[in-house]
């Protein structure tokens, strides 16, 4: 877990800040939401030592509705800075992609059907994030278009390659 953290500050250069701000919001939340067991201690330690009165009482149920509310407000700014911060990322990588592929040759794009590559892309840009694997969801490209699947599997570990030296 704690590898798979540094691979995505890894990859988030200009957006370090907002996710280490995501991951302490994230932590501060998980803080409020074991709150109510320290709470729920007290009112037992009181319970037993007999000093327990309704103020005490409406002061823990304060307490409760207050870590919930706090929850919620960290739990929307986590989510927030991680969402912004994850689709920009994504979007510059989409970017740096697409200027990759206009600086390939011609002849990289008539050897093939261009849906080739669009179809590579969509299928492995999940498994491009794995080590060697390559998604085999793009199955029926090879039955429709008759296509062998040595050439297509090819093609597919060519671009996923590439999509993992930009990523890494």
């Amino acid at each position: 877990m704690i590898g798979l953290i540094f691979r995505v500050l890894r990859v988030a250069d200009g957006y370090k800040g907002r996710i280490r701000l995501a991951a302490v919001m994230s932590f501060l939340k998980s803080f409020c939401a074991k709150a109510p067991f320290v709470v729920a201690y007290f009112l037992i330690a009181g319970f037993l030592a007999g000093t327990v009165t309704g103020t005490t009482c409406l002061l823990a149920g304060l307490a409760l509705v207050l870590c919930i509310i706090v929850q919620s407000i960290l739990q929307n700014a986590a989510d927030r800075l991680q969402s912004a911060a994850g689709f920009e990322i994504f979007a510059d990588k989409r970017k740096a992609l697409g200027a990759h592929l206009r600086r390939l040759p011609m002849g990289y794009f008539t050897e093939g059907n261009i849906g080739k590559i669009s179809s590579c892309i969509l299928y492995t840009t999940d498994a491009a994030d794995e080590e060697d694997s390559v998604d085999f969801g793009g199955r029926h490209i090879i039955k429709k278009n008759h296509i062998s699947q040595k050439t297509y599997l090819r093609t597919c570990k060519s671009i996923t390659t590439q999509i993992k030296n930009l990523i890494l």
